[in-house]
């Protein structure tokens, strides 16, 4: 799934576009993950764009409860030498996360180092509600 980036600084999860007013959004970039990923992608987010990123640009910011990778791995009192990753791909420790969108976090220890590593969560929330299997909806036509 293509990692979600709000006014080119914040990781979020696809729940947040439930949140969004779309009369809010400025405009939205798709980079292409696959061989070809680096050529459009800012530098800042390379190396995060494998499966794709997509970029929305807000009119007006909202504010989200986040943290720089840097700001986590200090709140996890983590010492020496510090590297970070978001979904298992390298990333800088300045990039900003919205917290509510953190699934897991990982910390592995090395000869060299520790390696934070975060997990964002997957899954899109529903947009409606869910139906059982095999509920069949009915749109009423008739016009008054």
């Amino acid at each position: 799934m293509p990692l979600l980036v709000i006014n080119s600084k914040l990781l979020t999860d696809y729940a947040y576009l439930n949140k969004l007013n779309p009369a809010n959004i400025k405009r939205v970039i798709v980079y292409k993950g696959g061989n070809s990923m680096h050529a459009t992608t800012p530098i800042q987010w390379r190396g995060l764009d494998r499966n794709g990123l997509i970029a929305i640009r807000l009119k007006k910011k909202r504010r989200l409860k986040s943290q720089t990778l840097a700001q986590l791995g200090r709140q996890l009192r983590v010492q020496g030498p510090i590297s970070y990753t978001i979904n298992d791909l390298p990333a800088n420790g300045a990039l900003c996360i919205a917290t509510a969108s953190i699934a897991e976090i990982k910390l592995a220890r090395t000869p060299i180092g520790t390696t934070v590593g975060v997990w964002l969560l997957q899954e899109p929330s529903p947009l409606t509600k869910t139906y059982p299997l095999g509920t069949i909806m009915i749109q009423d036509t008739a016009r008054r």
